[in-house]
């Protein structure tokens, strides 16, 4: 069945909140209160030209940006690690929501992951790429 682009940000988000992650306020943890931040989630989704056309739907083609942010607690280190480990809970949730009806598919071509530290301040942020495809809803 096709499903529309905020359909799958939303599927995507309920996984990670089934995962213990909370939605930040905003897309880059900015809005989201310093308490709050630690295993906090950013989700787009970026669109690429579709693939094909099959009725009133669209093979919609494009990547899921998912940003986790961790506190760093004089530990940087140790923040890097939990992200990493982090990287892979979100894998596995990203992978078993689209495992569980088969209406997206979890491209391996352009998928990617950094760890940075915005400057000033007191976590650190796990940004993930990862190329999916489905169909997309072109009329109701």
């Amino acid at each position: 069945m096709a499903m529309t682009e905020a359909q799958l940000v939303e599927r995507i988000s309920a996984a990670l909140e089934a995962e213990g992650y909370t939605r930040a306020n905003g897309l880059d943890f900015r809005r989201t209160p310093s308490l709050a931040v630690d295993k906090a989630f950013s989700l787009t989704y970026v669109g690429d030209p579709p693939m094909g056309y099959i009725g009133l739907a669209e093979e919609a083609k494009g990547r899921l940006e998912i940003q986790i942010a961790r506190l760093v607690n004089d530990d940087q280190a140790a923040a890097q690690v939990t992200l990493h480990e982090d990287g892979r809970t979100v894998l596995d949730a990203v992978f078993a929501a689209a495992a569980d009806d088969g209406e997206f598919v979890i491209e391996d071509d352009g998928r990617a992951t950094d760890i940075d530290q915005p400057t000033g301040s007191s976590f650190v942020v796990l940004r993930m790429r990862v190329p999916v495809n489905f169909e997309a809803v072109l009329a109701g």
